[in-house]
């Protein structure tokens, strides 16, 4: 269930102030902390925050300040919520092996022309994960894998290839888009082998990244779908 943004916004003082102990010296040089803001209207801003980028399309700014300053921001008027920018890393589980040896596939008992040969043509799917390899399934020379942007430094990268060093996010292509490879008896891998997945790696190699890289790689899709419109 979602909080009321009063109650998040409380949350969030909460946790920025447990950065100081009460009785404690005042610290001249405070850690400094990056955080992502959401905002109703127009774009806020407090003395000693900085605005490392901007997200207009989704109403929302990454900044950086020390707790005090973001504290500050959390109470200016228009502010919907604050959140630490905090790493988080993409996670999957082991296979147990209970589906049997020729596996499952994902179009399995979902009826209609999911996995069929063609179904999803004209589609095009960002796969917002770790980037994504070239597989037998799906490659980039089947013009169905487009690389699109990457953000897993931090940055906004575009026209370079993003092929995926921690595997998450090849699967969740195939998983989509898989054509039929050898042992599947001409089955697709994919719920949609007709579609294109356009890659958007936010991810590292070692699996990490964080709300603002995954913001950034959203705020780059949501225009690029607005300029084809």
């Amino acid at each position: 269930m979602t909080r009321p943004a009063a109650l998040r916004r409380s949350s969030v003082l909460v946790a920025l102030a447990a950065v100081t102990v009460a009785g404690a010296p005042v610290v001249a040089d405070l850690p400094t902390v990056q955080a992502v803001v959401s905002f109703a209207g127009r774009p806020v801003s407090a003395p000693g925050v900085q605005v490392v980028s901007s997200l207009p399309s989704l109403g929302m700014q990454v900044v950086r300040g020390d707790a005090p300053a973001l504290a500050r921001l959390a109470q200016a008027p228009g502010v919907r919520g604050l959140a630490p920018d905090a790493a988080v890393r993409v996670t999957s589980g082991d296979d147990d092996g209970r589906d049997g040896a020729t596996g499952v596939l994902p179009s399995t008992g979902l009826g209609g022309s999911a996995g069929l040969a063609g179904a999803g043509a004209g589609a095009r799917v960002a796969v917002i994960d770790t980037g994504v390899s070239d597989t037998a399934g799906l490659d980039r020379a089947s013009g169905r894998l487009v690389d699109a942007v990457d953000t897993s430094t931090g940055a906004l990268r575009t026209g370079g290839r993003y092929d995926d060093g921690y595997g998450h996010g090849t699967f969740m292509a195939n998983v989509v888009a898989g054509g039929a490879v050898p042992g599947t008896d001409g089955a697709a891998l994919g719920v949609a082998p007709g579609a294109t997945v356009l890659v958007v790696r936010v991810a590292g190699a070692d699996g990490t990244t964080s709300l603002a890289r995954v913001l950034l790689a959203r705020r780059f899709h949501n225009d690029a779908v607005r300029d084809t419109l």
